[in-house]
């Protein structure tokens, strides 16, 4: 029985996706390619600029770390894209 399974704990285990080695250099790649745009760029920017299909970099963004990046929509505009952004670290 583990910390999540057992009925008194209150603890929640981080969640942990095995990542491999594809997995850490798409990582790496995008978290240059925000560095080099000023911190934030738009799903389709991303998908283009990593050559990934939607399917792919929905899994891609569903690895990242919460507490490095941020996910919201682009205020305005019909479409109200969806934005990537790097968390300020203080």
């Amino acid at each position: 029985m583990t910390a999540r399974d057992s009925p008194g704990s209150s603890k929640v285990a981080p969640r942990v996706t095995p990542q491999g080695k594809k997995t850490e250099a798409r990582t790496e790649r995008l978290k240059a390619i925000l560095k080099r745009c000023g911190g934030s760029r738009t799903f389709t920017q991303l998908q283009k600029d990593l050559d990934l299909s939607p399917s792919e970099f929905t899994r891609l963004v569903a690895t990242l770390d919460e507490r490095s990046y941020e996910l919201h929509r682009k205020p305005g505009g019909k479409r109200r894209e969806k934005v990537l952004s790097l968390r300020v670290k203080l």
